[in-house]
C-alpha cells in the first residue's frame, strides 16, 4: 500500500502517475493485446493451411486408390456372381434362376457389409483436430487476458 498512487498524488502531478495517463496506458495495453490477437490469428491461419493441405493430400491419395479398387471390383463382380451361380447350379442341382438369385443375394450382403464398414470409418474421421484444439486454446488464452481472472497460461 506504500507504493500505491493516491488521489492526492494524482492531483499534485496533474493526473499522471509518471508512466502515462490512464487513457494512454489503456491505449497501449489495448494495442499490445490487439497485436497479440493478430499474431494468434496469423498463426491459426497458417496451421489451418498446413492441416488442410495435409488432409487434402492424404484424402486425394485415398480417393485415387479407392477409385482404382472400385473399378477393378466392379469389373469382376459380374464374373464372380456368374461363376457363383454356375457353381450352385452344378453342385446343388439348382435351377439357373435360383442359383443366380442366391449369388446376387450374397453379392448384396457383401456390398452392405463393405458399405457399413466404409460409413463407420468415415464417421470416425476427425479432420482438422489439431487446428480446432489450438483454436480453443487460443480463445481460452484471449478470454483470460481480457477478463484478467487469472494469469494467462501459454
Amino acid at each position: 500500500m506504500a507504493n500505491q498512487t493516491t488521489i492526492d498524488d494524482l492531483a499534485r502531478n496533474g493526473g499522471s502517475e509518471g508512466n502515462g495517463s490512464p487513457p494512454k496506458r489503456v491505449a497501449v495495453n489495448f494495442s499490445e493485446l490487439a497485436g497479440d490477437v493478430m499474431h494468434l490469428v496469423e498463426l491459426q491461419a497458417s496451421m489451418l493451411k498446413v492441416d488442410l493441405l495435409g488432409s487434402y493430400r492424404q484424402l486425394l491419395r485415398g480417393i485415387i486408390l479407392i477409385a482404382a479398387a472400385a473399378a477393378v471390383a466392379l469389373g469382376s463382380v459380374p464374373l464372380l456372381l456368374g461363376a457363383g451361380a454356375a457353381a450352385l447350379h452344378t453342385l446343388f442341382d439348382l435351377g439357373w434362376a435360383a442359383s443366380a438369385a442366391i449369388a446376387a443375394a450374397c453379392g448384396l450382403l457383401i456390398a452392405a457389409i463393405a458399405g457399413y464398414a466404409g460409413w463407420a470409418t468415415a464417421r470416425r474421421s476427425q479432420p482438422l483436430t489439431r487446428s480446432i484444439r489450438e483454436f480453443q486454446r487460443n480463445m481460452a488464452w484471449l478470454k483470460q487476458i481480457i477478463t484478467r481472472d487469472q494469469p494467462p497460461k501459454i
